[in-house]
């Protein structure tokens, strides 16, 4: 489970579209802003953050966090 919502956090460039010269940033953002998050991708920015969020001395794993997200917000 942990690989699938790692994934749906950080789509592939090619998910966003064909784009011939990837150093058109302002073509890049714009696709990236019509883009609506999932629920999966949501969960997976929330486990994410509340993971960088952790003091270094906190044992939490990925797993636990999310489990208690899941908890928290269904």
């Amino acid at each position: 489970m942990t690989e699938k919502i790692r994934h749906a956090a950080w789509p592939s460039i090619e998910d966003l579209g064909d784009i011939e010269d990837l150093g058109d940033i302002d073509e890049l953002l714009r696709k990236s802003a019509k883009h609506s998050l999932t629920p999966e991708e949501i969960k997976a920015q929330r486990i994410s953050f509340v993971m960088g969020m952790l003091p270094p001395d906190v044992t939490l794993t990925r797993d636990e966090v999310a489990k208690l997200l899941t908890d928290y917000y269904g």
